[in-house]
């Protein structure tokens, strides 16, 4: 009798033992396979920001910005959106200068854009022009940004931003974004040539863009949507 008690000990305390290898091995494969996704996955990132006046005339300003996807494995596709502001510096914040600190509403920032299919291959990815008309930003508005020799310019130029996309395993992660300048120039040409249109020439002007730098800010970073 204590025998078979002690058999049946040991058969439940064997069992028991299966079940918690089994249950680790799974967890180690779940690991495993986590680690791989996250180290193959798609990292798409808006890599660089220029600002453009559209022209001689300064009249079509915009923003160009460039999105790359740094990881291993494509995307399925990919949406943004921003909310550029013209904001004022200040004297008395001389950590921040006046930028904004708070991250923009979604009533801001607004809907996120249609999906993009692919993402280019090159170094700097695909581009996209932001014009601030459609934000509510004029020439007009960015007039105070204008660095000039005598007169200090009061505002600067940003735009925020969020981005979210869809990797090769179906995940969908959101990342955000901050670009900025402390001050514009005023319209530059870079470049000039001649080229043939319609059996006629036209002389081509190509304006010099304006770097935008990367703002300092506690962003969320490449969070994925439903994981806590």
């Amino acid at each position: 009798m204590y025998l078979s008690a002690i058999t049946l000990i040991v058969g439940v305390v064997g069992t028991v033992a299966i079940l918690l290898t089994l249950v680790d091995t799974r967890r180690m494969a779940n690991d495993t396979r986590e680690i791989g996704e996250a180290q193959s996955q798609a990292y798409v990132t808006a890599n660089e920001a220029e600002f453009l006046w559209g022209g001689k005339g300064q009249t079509r300003p915009l923003v160009k910005l460039w999105f790359k996807n740094t990881g291993q494995t494509p995307v399925k596709w990919f949406q943004f959106r921003v909310f550029p502001i013209v904001y004022a510096h200040n004297d008395d914040d001389p950590v921040h200068d006046g930028f904004p600190q708070v991250w923009p509403t979604d009533e801001l920032l607004g809907e996120f854009s249609g999906k993009w299919n692919s993402l280019d291959a090159s170094d700097r990815g695909n581009s996209v022009p932001i014009f601030l008309a459609s934000y509510g930003i004029s020439p007009h508005d960015l007039r105070g940004t204008i660095a000039k020799l005598d007169v200090a310019n009061k505002h600067g130029l940003a735009v925020f931003g969020e981005i979210r996309y869809c990797t090769f395993f179906d995940h969908v992660f959101v990342t955000q974004f901050v670009f900025g300048c402390h001050a514009i120039s005023n319209y530059e040409l870079e470049d000039r040539w001649t080229t043939s249109i319609f059996g006629g020439e036209t002389t081509m002007n190509k304006e010099k863009p304006q770097r935008m730098s990367a703002f300092s800010f506690d962003l969320k970073t490449y969070h994925r949507e439903g994981k806590q």
